[in-house]
């Protein structure tokens, strides 16, 4: 359980597991804690590969500074069923910066879409109260996967982001995020977007949805709305 107070720089923590994966079996249990005035990156070492068989991962953080997650995508391969459950008590002082993406598998050898289940749940509270609730269900057993993402016309998406900003230090990035309208909010080219802005007596913040046709694409829409 890492805890992380004041300093005069930013504590910055790649997660990390053997091989950039995970098999059938393995879970992860993370509890961290971010104390007043400290500030927490947590990235991964690369994207993360899903291999056959069932995983899961619990995360659950306490945050009265700031708390920024990127992660490189979840790559879910052939016949992998994987779940990811985030709690996030936010203090009144707490923001949060959070960005997960999952991409079709590997298209390379033919497993685009060809998983199980995709599950992630995220719950953002302050004293026990919801600030924010979001729930992403990929699962085989309610038909094919992959047709429920192609388009009509252009290639069909790939690779699914979500960035949720909440808190004081998210403001800054508001506008780049699209929460005041600034940039393109739908499908332009290879790449769709879907900006919400969030509100209530704990202050505002954004999540803003990102479709791509790749995960290159996605990496460069999602780079150029945290550039601050």
């Amino acid at each position: 359980k890492p805890t992380f107070t004041a300093g005069a720089h930013p504590a910055w923590v790649c997660l990390s597991t053997l091989g950039g994966g995970m098999v059938q079996g393995d879970a992860i249990d993370l509890d961290v804690e971010v104390k007043p005035d400290a500030t927490l990156l947590m990235t991964t070492q690369a994207s993360t590969k899903i291999f056959r068989g069932a995983s899961r991962q619990s995360v659950r953080a306490k945050v009265a500074g700031t708390l920024a997650v990127l992660m490189d995508p979840i790559s879910c391969f052939k016949n992998a069923c994987y779940s990811q459950k985030t709690e996030i008590n936010l203090l009144p002082s707490g923001s949060l910066i959070w960005l997960e993406s999952v991409t079709s598998g590997r298209p390379a050898f033919e497993e685009s879409f060809s998983f199980e289940k995709y599950s992630s749940k995220l719950r953002i509270t302050q004293n026990g109260e919801p600030l924010f609730v979001d729930s992403t269900l990929l699962d085989r057993e309610h038909g094919s996967i992959a047709s429920r993402f192609e388009r009509r016309s252009g290639a069909p998406f790939d690779t699914f982001a979500t960035i949720t900003a909440v808190g004081p230090a998210a403001a800054p990035l508001l506008a780049d995020l699209g929460a005041l309208g600034d940039l393109p909010n739908g499908a332009v080219g290879d790449i769709a977007v879907a900006p919400t802005p969030l509100s209530g007596a704990w202050g505002s913040g954004v999540i803003v949805r990102i479709a791509a046709t790749s995960a290159e694409a996605a990496a460069r829409e999602t780079r150029s709305r945290l550039r601050n």
